[in-house]
């Protein structure tokens, strides 16, 4: 497409409630911090000195995440110091967030209920559906749900005891349209596109104890079904780096379909780097036979590829899409079954222009607010007396 629409970034600005920020942690004005899941563009801000220092110097403002979330910072070395402030949500719990004024008193009126509802995107990814004086409003982050299956979540339902009274109406989606073309109409699921990595990982490691494959991942986290379904299948354990491996010990089905030891597998995961690579980081070259694969949908997508069997040789890769992003196709699912009033695209492609992606949801779309247009004078904070 030669039309361009540069959108302004999502710096966590829900409007209907001011005071908070959401996978955004820049902003030292917010009374509530809300973390969707542990991608680095939703964490911009999270390692700061300086959050950590308005943390300290507040009192009763915590960032909401769901417990797998917490699990992965608590042994994340450089986000320890904030999990003290880390305050779990139960999922599908309807949860009050009590906000507080500037003399540190509860404000009633500005409090809300918040419910975390599973993504599908990645480990402890959700959504926040938040609920109170200002409407109804779904913040979905990442997200990857099938087509049918957003009308079974109970989270959206008026009754969950009583289906037949329909859903919640929806005021305002903050909505993930990564995928939100008619190139990304229809993409395989996560175990269709399985059986394809199953195949050249097995037919290249069966050949002899010299031929290794090595898994380029391009995310930190996501990919860990890859892992548990090819040591459900072959018996063998996905050698990853120590910072992960400590992560993975908190989730049991993951932690054993992972290893510290490199030389015990064929099978290797173990770069932090989310850079394309071809080489295995703890293993010399000299006389290794390697079989790069890397899972991906952006280049596939480039490239007009789209089905299920898409694995494609590529500079030396095998190219497997592998969506941790809903397609078109769901995407309007959840936007038909929710039916909303208006929406936000919290990310997007800059080609895609927003009245386009108006014709597709059949829903008016605006752009993300930034923090410029929504933020009062601040003036510092000063530091909490400690007794």
């Amino acid at each position: 497409m030669n039309n361009q629409e540069k959108s302004p970034k999502f710096e966590g600005v829900i409007c209907e409630i001011p005071n908070i920020a959401v996978d955004y942690f820049h902003d030292l004005t917010s009374k509530a911090f809300f973390l969707s899941h542990c991608h680095a563009d939703h964490m911009q801000g999270l390692d700061s000195p300086k959050l950590i220092e308005y943390l300290h110097s507040q009192s009763g403002i915590y960032i909401y995440s769901s417990k797998a979330t917490k699990n992965i910072l608590q042994n994340w070395p450089k986000y320890e110091p904030l999990v003290q402030f880390i305050k779990i949500v139960e999922l599908n719990h309807p949860t009050q967030v009590k906000m507080t004024n500037e003399n540190q008193l509860t404000n009633e009126k500005a409090s809300f209920i918040v419910t975390l509802i599973p993504s599908g995107h990645c480990i402890g990814s959700i959504m926040f559906l938040f609920e109170g004086l200002f409407g109804t409003v779904l913040y979905t982050g990442d997200f990857r749900i099938a087509q049918g299956d957003s009308k079974k979540l109970k989270a959206f339902k008026l009754n969950p005891h009583h289906p037949d009274y329909g859903f919640k109406s929806i005021d305002h989606i903050y909505l993930d349209c990564t995928f939100c073309y008619r190139n990304a109409k229809d993409l395989p699921m996560r175990d269709e596109c399985m059986e394809l990595i199953f195949t050249h990982v097995k037919d290249w490691i069966i050949k002899g104890p010299e031929f290794k494959i090595f898994l380029s991942l391009a995310a930190r986290f996501g990919s860990e079904f890859i892992f548990v379904e090819l040591n459900k299948r072959l018996g063998i354990r996905v050698h990853v780096s120590k910072l992960k491996y400590d992560i993975y010990k908190q989730f049991p089905e993951i932690a054993a379909a992972v290893t510290l030891n490199g030389k015990d597998t064929p099978i290797h995961a173990c770069s932090d780097s989310n850079k394309c690579s071809l080489k295995i980081p703890c293993m010399a070259d000299r006389g290794l036979q390697v079989r790069p694969i890397r899972p991906t949908t952006q280049w596939h997508l480039y490239k007009n590829i789209s089905e299920k069997n898409a694995a494609v040789k590529d500079q030396g890769f095998i190219r497997v899409l592998f969506s941790m992003h809903s397609s078109l196709e769901e995407i309007q699912d959840l936007i038909h079954c929710l039916k909303p009033g208006k929406i936000t695209p919290i990310s997007k492609p800059d080609v895609i222009l927003l009245s386009q992606i108006e014709d597709l949801l059949k829903c008016p779309v605006q752009f993300p607010k930034t923090r410029e247009q929504t933020s009062v004078p601040h003036h510092g904070f000063k530091k909490r007396k400690v007794n």
